[in-house]
């Protein structure tokens, strides 16, 4: 996957890829692993030597470890609670698709879904920072442009 390397101009909102090479937001990240989480055979990649106007990601189901389907492509603007949507109303084996309520309820559990990983990835920068807070031996702290003085 990707490791949390921080990049001064970037900031935490991308992470360095090791496959990719390249800095990937985060939100693309979360996105990738809620998918995986929902479905351990289906995968959102990045995929390398595009020609610009391709869709650089797609996401894929693995048949086995060597071979897979690509199921749609995407576009890095639309990478948000509508991919999760694509995947909930195609899954007919978890859900019938001729309903018009199971479509709807789709859409908001992605957007659910979505919300809670980033409100845990936020709260999990917030406990660190906390951490270091208290740990600093300094009587002020500067984070963000804030001045915390203890």
């Amino acid at each position: 996957m990707t490791q949390p390397v921080f990049n001064p101009l970037l900031g935490s909102n991308f992470h360095f890829n090791d496959k990719a090479g390249k800095f990937i937001p985060a939100k693309h990240e979360r996105l990738a692993e809620v998918i995986h989480d929902y479905d351990e055979t289906l995968d959102l990649v990045l995929v390398k030597s595009q020609v610009p106007p391709d869709p650089p990601f797609a996401l894929i189901q693995w048949i086995d470890a060597d071979n897979y389907l690509v199921l749609s492509w995407w576009q890095a603007d639309q990478m948000d609670e509508r991919i999760l949507e694509h995947v909930w109303k195609n899954d007919f084996e978890r859900r019938n698709p001729d309903e018009v309520w199971n479509e709807i309820q789709a859409k908001n559990e992605a957007v659910a879904l979505l919300n809670q990983y980033e409100t845990e990835q936020q709260a999990a920068e917030a406990w660190e920072f906390g951490k270091s807070l208290l740990r600093s031996p300094l009587h002020t702290y500067k984070h963000d442009g804030k001045v915390i003085r203890s």
